[in-house]
């Protein structure tokens, strides 16, 4: 996809148009993917959750269904626990404004200091450090960005 023409770095709008029409297509399958049984169960929409949650498991599900509705009895309205966008869960996002500032702030910081500029430019700076085979280190400096953006996701994943 790369092309070097007088130290300039391209793709044909072919390739591009046919990579963004291939990445549209794989996004296109988050359609297919069920929805969450806890949130069903949370919005109260019971036999939602049951039908994605037997989607999702193989076997018995009596014990995650008994989870379901220990989950629909807690966030019933009238519990106090209702968490579908009522005032008191957007109480809950005052509990964590410093976690949200440090969040905001850290992404403020990361652009004010150049991060999406030097990735673009990433080929002419290696060109003008005098790297003998630039295309390689862009493709090998944006494939440890994937991979620790993945990794990142799983973490925060994990840890709720």
């Amino acid at each position: 996809c790369l092309a070097v023409e007088a130290g300039q770095f391209f793709c044909d709008w072919r390739r591009l148009s046919i990579i963004g029409a291939v990445l549209s297509l794989v996004l296109a399958t988050i359609l297919q993917m069920p929805e969450s049984p806890k949130w069903l169960a949370q919005v109260g929409r019971q036999d939602g959750a049951k039908r994605e949650l037997r989607k999702l498991r193989i076997g018995d599900v009596s014990a995650e269904e008994s989870e379901l509705a220990y989950i629909a009895a807690y966030c019933a309205p009238g519990s106090g626990q209702s968490s579908n966008g009522s005032a008191s869960s957007l109480g809950k996002l005052f509990e964590y404004r410093t976690s949200v500032y440090v969040a905001v702030g850290l992404q403020f910081f990361q652009h004010l200091c150049g991060h999406s500029a030097i990735m673009m430019y990433l080929g002419d700076v290696f060109v003008q450090a005098g790297v003998q085979d630039p295309e390689r280190f862009v493709v090998i400096v944006m494939s440890v960005q994937v991979l620790f953006t993945v990794l990142a996701c799983v973490g925060v994943a994990k840890a709720g």
